[in-house]
């Protein structure tokens, strides 16, 4: 700290001569209709230099000290990040301008089920519907993990009069670019029933599109069905 002051003393000193310096140069043109305006006063130029300088010395001109301080004040235990809050919020604005059904589809509220018998109140979990995608979104509003799945039964009559049986979705995860997009009939994605963990005050969002007329899509989905169907049947699951 005292070498920091030092340093500070020693650059204060040399901006007040530098400013000094063209001071007089200013006072010594004035006489002939040039050179810089007067300042009224050398303790204000002091004051700017040694302002300036301690603005520059705690880094981005005083907002990055404000900043650090600010998050000393948070809990880490919460898990807040200023630069993950602003990721956070940047993505979320860049998929919804990406994604016009998030802007314009029509909405359906969906239920987050831990069995038949039991929902969760504190999971809020929609559909946005368009022609082509839909977007199913969950979130957690709770302070506990919760581990559930959706009932999109709200989106059936919807689906049936839209779509047939065997219309072919890619199912994708909207919020991690490393998992491969999967591939359903659609009535199937429906009944999965598929369970889900999300963490306090987490959310999943989920595109489900519509692939038309593309027989290679066609039979891989047909192939990945009868392997899920044979994975059931071996653990027990309702087929």
């Amino acid at each position: 700290m005292l070498a920091l002051t030092e340093r500070n003393e020693e650059h204060v000193i040399g901006n007040v001569q530098e400013l000094n310096a063209s001071y007089l140069d200013a006072s010594a043109g004035a006489g002939q209709g040039g050179g810089l305006q007067r300042t009224s006063s050398m303790i204000r130029l002091a004051s700017r230099a040694a302002m300036a300088e301690s603005e520059r010395e705690i880094g981005g001109h005083g907002v990055t000290q404000k900043e650090r301080d600010f998050k000393k004040q948070l809990d880490p235990k919460k898990g807040y990040d200023l630069s993950k809050i602003y990721s956070h919020y940047l993505h979320r604005r860049h998929l919804r301008k990406s994604k016009m059904v998030l802007r314009y589809g029509e909405i359906f509220y969906l239920t987050a089920r831990q069995n038949e018998n039991h929902w969760f109140e504190d999971i809020l979990a929609f559909a946005r519907y368009s022609a082509m995608e839909t977007m199913i979104i969950c979130t957690n509003l709770s302070e506990e993990e919760r581990t559930f799945f959706v009932d999109a039964q709200a989106l059936m009559p919807t689906f049936k009069q839209a779509y047939q049986n065997n219309t072919v979705v890619m199912v994708k995860d909207c919020l991690n670019d490393q998992v491969e997009p999967m591939y359903y009939f659609l009535r199937e994605f429906l009944e999965l029933r598929e369970t889900k963990t999300l963490r306090p005050y987490r959310s999943s969002v989920v595109s489900l599109q519509i692939i038309n007329d593309d027989q290679y899509i066609f039979k891989k989905c047909l192939t990945n069905s009868i392997d899920r169907m044979k994975r059931n049947l071996i653990t027990g699951e309702s087929v």
